[in-house]
């Protein structure tokens, strides 16, 4: 991206948000175009900036980390956890080497204090050791973890073999907090759970897959343009354009518009609001209904209880230490 186009993009980025702070999220370049990011920003920025690199890893090295450092950036790092180690000894001998970018980068992070969480797709395979998955990634030193279900269709409108099914979703979200609810609460942040409880305390969603309306995030290309991220269309080179578009009307398309009746008759509706469009291949329900229907079922109780202890102002985390007891 040119000096005029970067440019352009920061000003107006900035412009259009009336919040404390504006997010910037990047996903390629390196130390020289980062510097020039930062500048720009300082020049028009009166308010804080929230800069977040996305990376599996192979990019980062000791002077990038150091200028994130320096410079308060947070990495989002895409991890792919054999399935089939034991442990996370074993996983540190892996020979896959998208796995082994992600290792190298964790070192990198950790030695100059980096924030960073981690992000892992879920499938078919690695579903099936949900336990061993979690530990994992939470061994890596991180308190927040991300998972991703992999949801894709073959030419006949299929899901692929690799796809995790609704049940296997089910099963590691299921398994994956009971071990979280015992343990880690408060140390360990998994977007789906906090959410999950914050929808039961009474405030909306805000994870993009599960929202009712989807956020305003574009995507820049190199010539200055900009495109929706949940469509082809380019919308143009001003961002103040983009906002007043269709696909940024109203913070986004509604997801509920296109909802089957069983979704709207739905007693979890509040908590999944009919999932990612994406993810809806069977007669308008999310592949992972069953799954997603599963979990928060399961979780209810527990919920409950962590609402309850909010409301008497003590910490969801005091539900940890009874069941550790029970």
């Amino acid at each position: 991206m040119d000096d005029a186009a970067l440019r352009t993009f920061i000003r107006q980025q900035i412009a259009t948000h009336s919040a404390a702070s504006v997010p910037f999220a990047w996903q390629e370049g390196g130390l020289d175009f980062f510097r020039r990011i930062v500048a720009l920003q300082k020049r028009y920025a009166k308010k804080r900036i929230e800069n977040t690199f996305h990376t599996d890893g192979s990019s980062l090295d000791d002077e990038l980390c150091r200028f994130f450092h320096e410079h308060g950036w947070r990495v989002s790092l895409s991890m792919n956890v054999p399935a089939v180690a034991q442990d996370i000894r074993h996983v540190k001998r892996s020979n896959q080497p998208s796995h082994q970018h992600a290792l190298n980068a964790v070192q990198w992070l950790a030695k100059h204090s980096v924030a960073f969480s981690v992000n892992c797709v879920v499938n078919h395979r690695n579903s099936q050791q949900p336990l061993h998955l979690y530990l994992s990634l939470r061994a890596l030193g991180t308190p927040f973890v991300h998972f991703f279900p992999l949801v894709e269709q073959d030419l006949q409108g299929h899901l692929t073999p690799e796809s995790v099914s609704a049940a296997a979703w089910g099963h590691f979200l299921t398994t994956v907090f009971d071990y979280w609810v015992r343990e880690d609460i408060g140390r360990v942040y998994i977007p789906l759970f906090d959410e999950t409880l914050d929808v039961w305390s009474g405030y909306p969603l805000h994870l993009c897959s599960c929202s009712e309306t989807r956020d305003r995030t574009f995507a820049p290309h190199a010539n200055g343009d900009t495109a929706s991220v949940y469509s082809d269309n380019h919308l143009g080179n001003q961002i103040i354009t983009v906002n007043a578009s269709d696909d940024a009307a109203a913070g986004g398309p509604h997801q509920t518009s296109l909802l089957s009746e069983a979704c709207r008759r739905c007693d979890m509706l509040p908590f999944c609001q009919g999932d990612c469009p994406k993810h809806r291949v069977v007669q308008g329900k999310s592949a992972l209904c069953d799954g997603y229907y599963h979990f928060f079922s399961y979780s209810g109780p527990y919920m409950r209880v962590m609402r309850d202890l909010r409301k008497q102002r003590h910490s969801p985390m005091s539900l940890c230490a009874f069941l550790q007891h029970c």
